[in-house]
């Protein structure tokens, strides 16, 4: 397999291609990382990769009622990239404390690798000003006053 290897980067040098031919062990060592990074994820990214999955599924199929859906995907993708980078950045930053001790930089990476949830909510709430049209691009506030006024015999806003 080395030799087939060898053989078709020499081929590519030869003829003047500089693209780089990766190696079998840098493809198993990709996919070592893949896999390790999965199996980092805890329950909290597993719900927001779902999130992110499904509203991305619903924004391709509803493109239509949103003004920007190539927009929200993108934002969506960047979300989803920040954060398997930040759990595979800070698996490494405790696996080097566990080996070298507790530094700042440990501190810094556990402290953003358990608050991040705090942002991804953010970015769910932002997010909805664009999504609430997904379905029916028209407001339903007149329907939801009506269920209030049903549901309690009196509009709970002025109520309240």
């Amino acid at each position: 397999m080395r030799e087939i290897e060898n053989s078709a980067a020499a081929a590519l040098l030869s003829s003047g291609n500089s693209a780089h031919v990766p190696s079998i062990a840098e493809t198993k060592s990709s996919r070592n990382e893949v896999s390790h990074i999965w199996a980092t994820l805890g329950g909290f990214e597993w719900v927001a990769l779902s999130y992110l999955a499904f509203s991305s599924a619903m924004v391709l199929v509803f493109a239509r009622n949103l003004a920007h859906p190539w927009k929200l995907i993108g934002a969506q993708a960047i979300v989803t990239t920040l954060i398997f980078i930040l759990c595979a950045v800070a698996n490494r930053a405790e696996q080097r404390a566990s080996h070298r001790g507790v530094s700042f930089t440990t501190r810094f990476w556990h402290f953003w690798r358990h608050w991040y949830p705090h942002l991804f909510f953010l970015f769910c709430f932002e997010e909805l000003a664009y999504l609430v049209h997904l379905v029916n691009p028209n407001w339903q506030d007149a329907k939801l006053i009506a269920f209030d006024h049903w549901l309690f015999s009196v509009h709970p806003a002025l109520w309240l």
